[in-house]
């Protein structure tokens, strides 16, 4: 019974180990036939077998079958590679991109500046009847406490000086331009600030008075709620456009018979400020009015002592011309 029994097992440890002899073998035999069944003259196929994975050898025991395969690197290191090279290859696509870009703008503004100086020479390019100016008046100096301190003068009393009056400005009609190209190279017009008072009844020294020459003809509004400020039509005619602020005054006065010794004084006002549109306006009773190349020109040169350009070109006057006559 005993012999028995020991035959029984042995049979069927050796089915155990010839069944899984012939998987191993199928397997094998699979992942052979799935490397060799691509043309060796091509890329390999991928995600069949990488090249880093390897089969190294088999053991065959009694009881058990073993099959060793060994992989050199990791998955998440080969994600991270591919991450590390998308990313360069973005940056350097970006870097090509903005050094096109930069090239590109640099050739525009060696365009506009060399256009802007051939330009710059030409006296009728530089004709302008409008502009826009913001100008700020100076404020006022603040006044001063101080009192009088002397030999044998026990109580001399408060004597703080009052501070100067900011600067004004002013446009003037000049009667020898006819463009307002000063304004558009001059944006911001700022007048002086007035200075502070001291002690001994010295007041502040005024700011200094701006005046700003402008063609007669010139309309002066303010820009954004386009009131009209003023008009300059004769030579010499002067227009405030901003005005300085008032010096303040010190504490002597404000010295009464109820507070003979005040310890206070005034602050300067601030100078006005504003954005303006400025206009010049062309009166004439006569215009010519025609297509290139018709004598405009020539006529206004024939009729009145004006000297316009004249060329054999259309579009040869750019600016506009004024002349006077008798008729």
């Amino acid at each position: 019974m005993i012999q028995r029994l020991q035959l029984i097992s042995q049979a069927a440890a050796l089915l155990l180990l010839a069944s899984i002899v012939s998987l191993t073998d199928a397997f094998q035999t699979a992942v052979t036939k799935a490397l060799t069944s691509h043309d060796p003259t091509t890329k390999p196929p991928s995600r069949i077998l990488p090249s880093n994975i390897s089969i190294h050898s088999r053991h065959y025991n009694t009881f058990s079958t073993k099959l060793y395969v060994s992989a050199d690197i990791d998955i998440d290191t080969i994600k991270a590679d591919e991450a590390r090279a998308k990313a360069l290859a973005q940056r350097n696509a970006q870097r090509s991109k903005t050094a096109q870009t930069n090239q590109s703008n640099s050739q525009q503004q060696q365009q506009q500046q060399s256009q802007r100086q051939s330009n710059s020479n030409d006296k009728e390019w530089k004709f302008f009847d409008t502009a826009r100016v913001h100008v700020t008046a100076g404020s006022g100096g603040n006044g001063c406490v101080a009192f009088r301190r002397e030999k044998g003068e026990a109580m001399g009393g408060p004597n703080g000086g009052r501070g100067g009056c900011g600067g004004t400005i002013y446009f003037i009609a000049d009667n020898s331009l006819n463009t307002l190209a000063g304004l558009r190279n001059k944006i911001h017009v700022k007048a002086q600030p007035g200075k502070n008072g001291i002690g001994k009844n010295k007041d502040g020294q005024h700011g200094k008075d701006i005046y700003v020459r402008v063609p007669c003809g010139t309309i002066v509004r303010e820009l954004h709620t386009e009131k009209v400020a003023g008009e300059l039509r004769t030579d010499g005619e002067t227009l405030v456009v901003a005005r300085g602020g008032r010096g303040g005054r010190g504490n002597a006065a404000f010295m009464t018979h109820r507070r003979t010794a005040p310890k206070f004084c005034e602050h300067g006002e601030p100078g006005a400020e504003r954005w303006l549109s400025v206009e010049l306006r062309l009166v004439a009773d006569v215009g010519f009015l025609g297509m290139p190349n018709a004598g405009k020109s020539t006529l206004l040169s024939s009729a009145s002592a004006a000297k316009p350009k004249i060329a054999n070109y259309p579009f040869t006057t750019i600016v506009p011309n004024l002349g006077v006559c008798d008729l």
